[in-house]
């Protein structure tokens, strides 16, 4: 969370985003409604979907980080709108996935 750069203080952490997309949807719904900021995890084979449907879920001004192999040698973090976080993570995406949903800008 604190890597993000989003904001800290509330925030929601929701675990694993369900591997299914309609719960899965519903999740980032939720997210979008949410005055504070939500933190989940996310699977390197379902990170592909979970960003493109975070594009159309998400308002376009929505920040969202995608942090990977935190604490490793090949840490990464991301931070940009939904759109641009769905380009950047494709299928060949690898490692442990932390996604931090900001639903404002």
């Amino acid at each position: 969370l604190v890597a993000s750069g989003l904001p800290a203080l509330p925030f929601t952490f929701g675990g694993f985003l369900p591997p299914k997309p309609g719960p899965r949807k519903k999740e980032l719904a939720a997210a979008a409604g949410r005055d504070h900021t939500s933190v989940y995890f996310e699977s390197p084979h379902r990170i592909t979907r979970a960003l493109a449907e975070a594009t159309e879920i998400l308002p376009k001004n929505a920040r969202i980080a995608v942090c990977r192999e935190l604490t490793k040698k090949f840490e990464e973090v991301f931070v940009g709108s939904p759109a641009e976080a769905a380009a950047k993570f494709g299928e060949n995406t690898k490692g442990e996935i932390t996604l931090v949903i900001s639903p404002f800008g």
